[in-house]
């Protein structure tokens, strides 16, 4: 007899709690739609991307509703950020309530993606777009979406939408194995010999300005490298300076062709000064534009520490430029870490390699 009381006092209990489900009061009148577009794990990082369709929707004005994505998996469960949309005096109770947290309850506070204040009746479609370190756990995951639309928080009374049923993962491609096989072959004799060495300068310009300013900024100490280098070239006897490539690299952001007046306008700018210096022949002057300086952009970001550093090097390694890199990297969870890379670590515009093309002449320095 004792086992039929708790069989009965269970049924109980969860009867209640689908009660409670159906009869609660959604806070928004119109309809939510969730569309998947992508699921998918691209080096190391997994993509998250989904649209959310409002259709006429209007949120009641002292209530809310919140949209909860969830990765999960048969081992792990794993929250990201919420859309959340809030009728005005609902929005304006949440803005108080931050306005009076301590820097405790601050850190402990989960940032929503979105947190947008629905007064009027909305239409259109809210792009979600997340990216997060890929981890093995997530091979077996699935996407789905905790609908919290009555705005209390409770999440038994949560209808949970299943999006994306598994992880999209890349394909890698078996590599070709080569075994080498090793030949010698006799170097010709060279009764002058062409070698090249180069040089690194940073230079700092005004903004959208071509023209150098030796004193400006770092410039005294770039130029003075460039000029050591050249002096000892001239010093040597058996050295003979043939052409000197400059090339000018512009960093990442802005425009293709922007960047390519900007580099090609200071590398000009950079061969005056240098000819205002030297007896060089102008015709050894050869100005280049060497592109964007993404491989000097990835020197930056191993040297710092930044949260979300693996997901912006999976954007630079697996999205072409013509394809939106930079697009996709000033995108990324809401372009903060594009502004702090520009605030703190891209790379100046770098007239870099500047080369010296060199004729070693064999018999009177003996240089190999």
């Amino acid at each position: 007899m004792r086992m039929k009381k708790n069989i009965l006092f269970m049924i109980g209990m969860a009867a209640g709690l689908v009660s409670s489900a159906v009869a609660q009061e959604c806070s928004y009148d119109g309809m939510v739609t969730i569309v998947p577009v992508r699921l998918e794990q691209a080096g190391d990082s997994l993509y998250i991307e989904m649209d959310f369709v409002l259709d006429d929707v209007k949120v009641k004005s002292a209530r809310g509703f919140d949209f909860i994505p969830q990765l999960t998996s048969p081992s792990a469960t794993y929250n990201l950020p919420r859309v959340s949309i809030k009728g005005p005096n609902e929005y304006l109770a949440h803005e108080r309530k931050l306005a009076l947290m301590s820097k405790k309850e601050l850190q402990h506070y989960e940032k929503p993606y979105l947190l947008k204040k629905g007064g009027r009746r909305m239409e259109g479609a809210i792009r979600y777009r997340y990216a997060l370190p890929y981890e093995p756990w997530m091979k077996e995951a699935r996407l789905d979406v905790q609908r919290d639309e009555c705005g209390c928080g409770e999440t038994a009374l949560m209808a949970v939408e299943q999006v994306v049923d598994k992880v999209t993962l890349e394909y890698i491609p078996v590599p070709y194995v080569m075994t080498p096989h090793m030949a010698y072959v006799e170097p010709k004799v060279e009764s002058v010999k062409n070698r090249e060495i180069q040089t690194e300068a940073f230079l700092d310009f005004e903004v959208n300005k071509t023209n150098i300013r030796p004193e400006y900024m770092n410039n005294p100490r770039e130029l003075a490298k460039i000029r050591a280098m050249i002096d000892e070239l001239k010093s040597d006897d058996g050295i003979r300076i043939n052409r000197l490539n400059i090339i000018g690299y512009a960093s990442p952001e802005g425009t293709l062709e922007s960047n390519k007046r900007l580099s090609e306008g200071r590398a000009m700018a950079l061969r005056d000064y240098l000819a205002a210096c030297y007896d060089f022949p102008r015709n050894q002057y050869h100005i280049l534009f060497g592109g964007e300086n993404w491989e000097g952009f990835v020197q930056a970001l191993d040297t710092i520490d930044m949260n979300a550093k693996a997901e912006v090097l999976a954007i630079i390694e697996h999205t072409p430029i013509e394809r939106g890199r930079e697009t996709k990297l000033m995108q990324l969870r809401g372009g903060v870490p594009y502004r702090y890379l520009l605030k703190k670590h891209v790379p100046r515009f770098a007239c870099r390699h500047l080369q010296g093309e060199l004729l070693y002449q064999e018999l009177q320095c003996g240089r190999g």
